[in-house]
């Protein structure tokens, strides 16, 4: 993704990238530079799925001030919580699909 990322625009230099967690889903992170209006900024990626969603979070800041922040965006990503709809809950099983159901007409009632 990165490659394709910077035959778009040259200026993109790639950091790194790993693999992380939120919330017991894995997440695949990763960084990079780019130059724009004679300003360079650090951009960091983390990428998850879950119900069948994708998800990405993204934290930008100029170079400079990049790690200055840092702690904030990883506390505000580690903060980022996917709640599954009554779809969700639903789809997971047959067995889990009844449970669910007379969960929620027990609470109709």
């Amino acid at each position: 993704m990165l490659k394709q990322m910077q035959q778009i625009n040259p200026s993109i230099k790639s950091s790194s990238r790993f693999y992380s967690t939120i919330h017991s889903i894995d997440a695949f992170s990763f960084h990079y530079s780019i130059s724009h209006n004679d300003r360079d900024t650090t951009v960091l990626n983390v990428c998850l799925v879950a119900y069948k969603r994708g998800y990405v979070l993204t934290y930008n800041c100029i170079s400079n001030f990049y790690r200055r922040f840092k702690h904030l965006a990883d506390t505000m990503i580690q903060s980022f919580l996917i709640q599954p709809t009554e779809e969700d809950l639903v789809s997971i099983s047959f067995s889990s699909y009844i449970i669910h159901s007379i969960l929620i007409l027990s609470l109709m009632r």
